[in-house]
């Protein structure tokens, strides 16, 4: 990831970017296989390894959590297949989300390099075309076409359906969740424009799910702290940056305002009513009205459950303790407690794959899985704190946006997460003009040799 990308054969090009479109596009990939996600951008960067085994890339301190993490996983994976009576297909899908991680993050930080800012962000355009054309089949008619490919794909159409259109995603709350992967990605290249900003938007609103005006208060969030930060570091702030403040404020403050009015229109004009609805009601009810839905529930409840394993079993070693028969017994009287204190809930929620990231690794490894996870936030951070003065806003921008989606939102599993990683990583080099890189093309690896750029 450079403004000039060193000479490299066309294959290793082609495959960093199929990683990139398959690790933003996670749910294309065969419709048969019983996962959401798909292996495909973790069969790239396996790949990708693989063709530098005679001269591995050296390990970047940010992967160094999850190598900790997967042998830990590794460990527990032996012991509970030889002495624990539990299905080993929740055994491997819990192991795959640890192991994907480091291979997939390493994969990119080297892959990456071979790559200039445009070349990655017409892989985004790519994967953006290929949502719109998901959208076009299910209006159309043809969802079985998605079906093949999209494990879970279901569209009963938009007149009789409450909510909106899925596109190549395992459902519509997933819609929005993923473009705002991809605007990081045009961010983090510099490549953001009117036209591709306009584009994501119209995706998210196709979805026509509440998880919309979520994440977007999640992008809000993230900025606003960014800013704060670069006060704290620089002594101030840009005026650029003050204004975008200050317009994000004034849109909260006037859909809070006015969302009565603004969601009775949208419902007016054929607008599908589920997500505008529960934002409507999110902001008359409050946690009271999260308490009482069921989907947001489900989101919700990893960290709760993660929050309750460090009160009720510190010290757990357990790889898919979330499909253990005693999981629920173990966490429920906190769990339980806080549901009830924070979302007046007694809407108990218990998903064998729960949406959190790196509150799965508390999960499953109590005070250890938390150390870790914090360790890996922080060196994002500090790295991002560190960033050339012309980039700092966006890798902090966009750090705050993942530290965030990595403990509420989203699935270990999920390749997006640790493209964005590698990502930020990468794009807060201290120099990247200044910096000599040694990348080492995969066709010379078998002679030594190195391409030096």
């Amino acid at each position: 990831m450079r403004p000039e990308a060193p000479a490299v054969p066309a294959y290793v090009r082609w495959l960093a970017q199929a990683g990139i479109f398959f690790a933003l596009m996670p749910y294309i990939g065969i419709g048969a296989l019983p996962s959401d996600t798909q292996p495909f951008a973790f069969l790239a960067a396996a790949l990708g390894l693989v063709l530098l085994w005679r001269t591995p890339p050296r390990v970047a301190y940010l992967t160094l959590p999850l190598i900790v993490m997967a042998v830990l996983a590794t460990v527990s994976l032996i012991l509970r297949g030889a002495f624990d009576d539990i299905g080993y297909l929740w055994l491997i899908r819990s192991y795959y989300g640890y192991v994907s991680a480091p291979v997939i993050v390493t994969f990119f930080l080297y892959y990456l390099r071979v790559l200039r800012n445009d070349q990655i962000a017409r892989v985004v355009d790519v994967a953006l075309v290929v949502a719109f054309l998901g959208f076009v089949l299910n209006v159309l008619g043809f969802t079985w076409v998605i079906q093949s490919v999209v494990n879970r794909a279901v569209f009963v159409g938009a007149a009789a359906s409450s909510r909106g259109i899925p596109s190549f995603f395992v459902e519509q709350s997933r819609v929005s969740e993923q473009m705002a992967f991809f605007f990081f990605c045009y961010l983090l290249t510099g490549q953001v424009t009117r036209l591709r900003a306009a584009a994501l938007v119209v995706a998210a609103l196709l979805a026509a799910a509440g998880q919309m005006f979520i994440i977007a208060g999640h992008i809000v969030l993230a900025y606003a702290a960014a800013a704060a930060v670069l006060v704290l570091v620089r002594r101030g702030i840009s005026v650029r940056s003050a204004t975008r403040l200050t317009l994000a404020g004034a849109v909260v403050v006037a859909f809070v305002s006015f969302h009565e009015v603004i969601a009775a229109d949208l419902i007016r004009i054929g607008f599908p009513t589920r997500g505008i609805t529960a934002i409507s009601s999110i902001i008359d009810r409050g946690g009271a009205f999260i308490g009482r839905d069921q989907g947001m529930m489900d989101k919700l409840a990893g960290i709760l459950q993660a929050a309750a394993t460090l009160v009720d079993n510190p010290v757990t070693f357990k790889l898919a303790a979330t499909a253990d028969p005693g999981f629920r017994a173990t966490v429920e009287p906190t769990y339980a407690y806080l549901s009830r204190i924070l979302f007046d809930s007694t809407l108990l929620r218990f998903a064998r794959r729960p949406s959190t990231a790196l509150g799965l690794w508390v999960l499953e490894f109590g005070i250890v899985g938390l150390i870790a996870a914090l360790t890996f936030v922080v060196l994002l951070l500090r790295r991002a704190v560190g960033a050339p003065n012309e980039v700092q806003v966006r890798v902090l921008w966009a750090s705050f946006f993942l530290a965030q989606v990595l403990f509420v939102k989203l699935t270990l599993a999920n390749p997006s997460l640790w493209l964005m990683s590698a990502l930020i990583w990468a794009a807060s080099r201290p120099s990247v003009s200044g910096l000599h890189l040694a990348v080492r093309r995969p066709d010379a690896t078998l002679s030594g040799k190195a391409l030096h750029v």
